[in-house]
């Protein structure tokens, strides 16, 4: 927001996670941004448990660098890549990746992402009008829901070669391994 702020803690990375959860992607990277900047200092790569905004100010700031914020950190940042969502038994997939980074030169890679049903690995890949999503690892009892880079509408999917029924830019497929392309 706007709101003229003094101190805040970073327990907050958990709202970055909770965006991705409600399909608020471009919020949750939004937020990700501003807390990456108020790492005190930056170079420390991390947060400590109360920070302030003038990074000078001579008050408590608590444990440094602080466990809890991490924990939160990274499980906002896992988010962004994959969760699963209990009440129907699925594995969400890339519902927090970016059009932006499936269509840098390097793409996305991830690998050895723990979940409930196995572990994941995803490459995320932009060829053309199409981005490609290879997926191997588990496979969920209620499937996985496979989201498109958001940032851009896709026209059409296809799974394995196939064509696929999408609806708000995304597909659910049974399981892994599978490769997911998106056109556009």
């Amino acid at each position: 927001g706007t709101a003229p702020w003094e101190i805040y803690t970073p327990y907050e990375w958990c709202v970055v996670g909770a965006f991705i959860r409600l399909n608020q992607p471009e919020r949750a990277h939004a937020l990700a941004r501003w807390f990456m900047g108020t790492r005190r200092p930056p170079e420390w790569n991390g947060w400590s448990e109360a920070v302030w905004r003038v990074p000078s100010t001579p008050k408590f700031i608590g444990d440094m660098p602080h466990g809890w914020v991490a924990s939160d950190f990274i499980r906002a940042t896992l988010d962004l890549f994959a969760y699963e969502r209990e009440r129907d038994s699925t594995l969400v997939v890339g519902a927090g990746i970016p059009i932006t980074w499936a269509r840098s030169p390097q793409g996305v890679t991830v690998r050895g992402i723990h979940t409930w049903w196995g572990t994941l690995a995803l490459t995320v890949r932009s060829a053309g009008k199409t981005v490609r999503y290879s997926i191997s690892g588990p496979s969920a009892p209620g499937g996985l829901v496979v989201h498109a880079p958001f940032g851009a509408a896709p026209r059409a999917v296809r799974v394995n070669g196939r064509p696929a029924v999408m609806k708000d830019g995304r597909t659910i497929i049974a399981g892994a391994p599978v490769v997911v392309e998106f056109e556009y």
